[in-house]
């Protein structure tokens, strides 16, 4: 017992889209709430949070530095004459890390939508981005705020 009241808080919050390390991440949960030590240690398994985003104009403005109204709604519209976001939904229907959005965007719009954005791996805002509404990756910026208020709550219960 005296052991669990040192615990910390813990709050998990996967991908949901990311099935293996969600089902790691409720497995752990599962765990932890079987043990006895499970009324001492203050824990949430949050799986709402890090879901997948639409890729809307203003979802490209506010994620990517720079980013004009006109240059997101021609990206849109690229991404879904190519089939790779649901013209309703406008979620993306095709994995980002491994399809060809760049040469899609390059080729329907070129520097009219691109404004010399770094398209590279690894250096590009639109790409993460992209990879944020794909929602399929280790972690969420959204969740950050949330976790912080629930471990200052127990924290200071503790």
């Amino acid at each position: 017992k005296n052991d669990a009241a040192r615990l910390p808080p813990i709050y998990l919050a996967p991908m949901p889209r990311d099935t293996r390390t969600t089902a790691a991440a409720k497995k752990d949960y599962a765990a932890i709430m079987a043990a006895d030590i499970q009324g001492d240690v203050p824990l949430v398994l949050d799986t709402t949070t890090c879901v997948p985003f639409a890729v809307t104009v203003e979802f490209l403005n506010e994620r990517v530095p720079l980013m004009r109204k006109d240059a997101a709604e021609l990206i849109v519209k690229s991404l879904i004459k190519a089939g790779h976001l649901d013209a309703a939904s406008r979620n993306l229907l095709k994995d980002p890390t491994r399809s060809n959005w760049r040469d899609v965007l390059r080729d329907e719009c070129g520097d009219a939508c691109l404004q010399r954005q770094p398209l590279e791996k690894g250096h590009s805002p639109l790409a993460k981005a992209l990879h944020r509404a794909w929602a399929f990756h280790e972690y969420c910026s959204e969740v950050i705020l949330i976790a912080l208020d629930f471990f200052e709550k127990k924290l200071t219960r503790m």
